[in-house]
């Protein structure tokens, strides 16, 4: 197991993407290069898309910004010096951020992520009708504990650490 810590027009239905072995409807295409393929959750800062990557051909994790984020330069440039803090955060339990990007066509702000498969706690929890053995709690707790250890070594606080904000893969 391990852990990590991380649409405005009407999808195209005329084309169709394999994802995790299903067919589904090609989406719109974000900063015209990672289309959306599946929504992967919703949260106050946003949500979060399986995308293909059309120019790497590899799937990313994209987080839409709430454009209330964005809304005047001094919150932009607060987000962007998130960013470049996070962006230097090196660690297994901590699911990379590539990049952000600027859709020039909707002046929209994405985050783009690694993605590995897998689910999040809340949807692993339920999985398994709300109980996980002693042996794999106390795994997923010291995984959470060595990432939220790295981030404050380097002065970077989460402030949403939650069940549906922790994702394991296999």
């Amino acid at each position: 197991t391990s852990i990590m810590t991380t649409p405005d027009q009407e999808p195209r239905l005329d084309e169709t993407e394999k994802v995790d072995g299903r067919r589904e409807p090609a989406q719109e295409l974000l900063c015209g290069r990672y289309r959306k393929l599946i929504k992967l959750g919703q949260g106050r800062f946003g949500q979060v898309w399986l995308c293909n990557d059309e120019v790497s051909a590899i799937q990313v994790a994209v987080k839409m910004l709430p454009s209330h984020l964005t809304a005047d330069e001094s919150m932009t440039e607060e987000m962007l010096a998130n960013f470049r803090r996070i962006h230097r955060l090196h660690h297994p339990n901590i699911c990379a951020v590539k990049t952000v990007e600027l859709d020039s066509q909707t002046g929209h702000h994405y985050l783009v992520m690694d993605f590995e498969a897998g689910r999040d706690l809340d949807q692993l929890q339920h999985d398994r009708g709300g109980v996980l053995s002693l042996d794999e709690a106390l795994d997923i707790a010291r995984q959470i504990a060595a990432a939220l250890d790295f981030c404050h070594a380097r002065k970077i606080i989460h402030r949403d650490i939650k069940p549906s904000n922790i994702y394991v893969t296999d």
